[in-house]
């Protein structure tokens, strides 16, 4: 069960995240779907 937890608060912390990272970019909405691999070239 604690591993569980531990998937649950790693999720919320990731999801964090990416909200921090859509806020804080010039990308419009349409641009997320680029894998970054591929962003960069």
């Amino acid at each position: 069960m604690a591993q569980l937890e531990n998937i649950e608060a790693l999720e919320k912390r990731l999801w964090n995240a990416v909200d921090t990272r859509r806020t804080n970019s010039n990308y419009a909405n349409n641009e997320y779907f680029i894998p970054v691999s591929e962003a960069d070239d």
